[in-house]
């Protein structure tokens, strides 16, 4: 066989991509200028680009998935060690002076020069995308390409709400070798949803109708701080914290805003919500975290780094301490849906086999690794969640159906379309009451950042899931809106 005769036989010409690298690489030791030198090396980086993208499509194609690095390496070789034909061309092109006297060898050595690309593409493209990657801003992008780098990286799915975030975009599911990191849950640790369908029934054309959304708005606003404000004398949380981390001074300043802030609601997209479904049954649906508590932690231990082995004493300290926050998450939705509901002389007691409360910022151990939801709810099968949409839209009650693509996972609401500052610059305060008209809310200045027009359409966010990872139930559009 001639030495300049490539045969492109086997895995769909990836071996003579291969061959391109070797002897561009080769070709570095015949040149002496800056110049040349730079431009040979941009074109490794290209061919190696382009031979991992092919490697990681013809063995998703054989596999029927991503399989790893060192299974793709080792079947390599066994295809080329079976092949006389391609392992006599082994053996004629060498790397630099040396000869291979197998495939086995000139692969091994292709692998090790092409390891992290390999890697790295392998992982890109096991990047689950939801909605066409093209519809995401940029700078959501640029951070998901960010996690795509990172080694301890085992599965990425994005959600069709994303948006850039802290690190990690908000709609980001990312799935961890033994790792785990703060700022993948996010400030508001166990940020999320409550819900509660009364069964009551509320007519719109009622006669009382307007004085009785009156009642239950003013007795809202009385009965649950929002926004900074917190309870005017502190109360006794049903557990003490300890941070596990040790210090003191981080335990005391969370037991501080525990006891002034158990049950409050806070501010930005946080809401209360009265809706009614088409059987005109209410439902009181609840947004809210940890509140400065939650906060307090997450930055605690962002400030000691971005990602911890599990295993470690961070990692271990944050899962604790994290869990505890998810807990008092849930306790205070919790809290404040027995509130709203005594307004409606009901008690919580009789609701909760229904009851749907969902944290969408948290992180959980699983067999495959550490879970990282960061604006995004568990999606299993036949689990129930909640998507709020935004002031006008309403919440979607949708059941999950335990799709692995999503990472069993699904959207925490419509996502922003605005940043907060875009959006009061840029949104008519005139529009924005009139889209609101006949829901009766705190429609001003103040809340000119949450309005509809700062959000994704919330139709489009949910039926770009309708069928794949959530089975919708039931929507409640708003009569009442409460935000800080």
């Amino acid at each position: 066989m001639n030495n300049n005769t490539v045969s492109t036989k086997g895995t769909d010409g990836l071996f003579y991509v291969g061959l391109q690298i070797k002897n561009l690489a080769f070709g570095l030791k015949k040149v002496y200028s800056k110049q040349a030198i730079g431009k040979k090396i941009d074109k490794i980086k290209t061919w190696q680009n382009i031979f991992a993208q092919d490697f990681v499509e013809h063995y998703k194609k054989k596999f029927g998935s991503y399989p790893d690095f060192d299974v793709i390496v080792s079947d390599i070789i066994a295809d080329y060690n079976n092949d006389e034909e391609s392992r006599q061309i082994c053996v004629n092109f060498g790397y630099g002076f040396r000869l291979y006297d197998s495939s086995e060898e000139l692969f091994k050595d292709i692998a090790k020069t092409l390891n992290l690309n390999m890697r790295g593409a392998i992982r890109k493209m096991k990047t689950f995308y939801s909605i066409p990657r093209e519809t995401i801003e940029s700078e959501a992008l640029l951070q998901i390409a960010n996690i795509e780098e990172l080694e301890s990286l085992k599965e990425f799915a994005i959600m069709p709400d994303v948006h850039a975030g802290y690190d990690m975009p908000i709609g980001g599911v990312a799935l961890l070798d033994n790792q785990i990191s703060p700022s993948f849950v996010g400030y508001d640790i166990g940020c999320g949803v409550s819900h509660v369908n009364t069964r009551m029934i509320f007519d719109k054309s009622a006669k009382n109708f307007d004085e009785l959304t009156e009642f239950v708005f003013t007795e809202a606003y009385k009965r649950i701080p929002v926004g900074f404000n917190s309870l005017s004398k502190p109360v006794v949380y049903k557990s003490d914290f300890t941070s596990a981390s040790g210090d003191e001074e981080l335990t005391e300043r969370v037991r501080e805003k525990i006891a002034t802030q158990y049950g409050t609601l806070g501010g930005g997209n946080h809401f209360i919500e009265i809706g009614l479904n088409d059987k005109k049954e209410i439902g009181i649906t609840i947004h809210s975290g940890s509140r400065n508590a939650g906060h307090t932690v997450a930055d605690y231990y962002m400030k000691k780094g971005r990602i911890f082995n599990l295993d470690s004493e961070l990692g271990q300290a944050y899962m604790s301490d994290m869990n505890y926050c998810l807990e008092f998450a849930l306790e205070n939705r919790k809290k404040m849906i027995d509130i709203m509901l005594s307004i409606f002389g009901l008690n919580i007691t009789s609701f909760m086999p229904d009851f749907i409360n969902k944290n969408h910022n948290h992180a959980i151990v699983t067999d495959t690794g550490v879970l990282h939801r960061k604006g995004a709810i568990s999606a299993g099968k036949n689990e129930m969640g909640i998507i709020p949409g935004n002031m006008r839209d309403g919440v979607y009650i949708v059941k999950g159906l335990g799709n692995a693509d999503f990472l069993n996972s699904a959207s925490h609401g419509a996502g922003r379309a605005m940043s907060r500052g875009k959006a009061k610059k840029n949104i008519n305060i005139e529009d924005f009451k009139q889209t609101m008209a006949g829901i009766k809310a705190k429609v001003d200045s103040e809340t000119l950042d949450e309005s509809p027009f700062a959000y994704k359409n919330f139709d489009d966010v949910i039926f770009a899931q309708a069928g794949k990872n959530i089975e919708i139930v039931d929507k409640f559009v708003p009569i009442i809106n409460i935000k800080g």
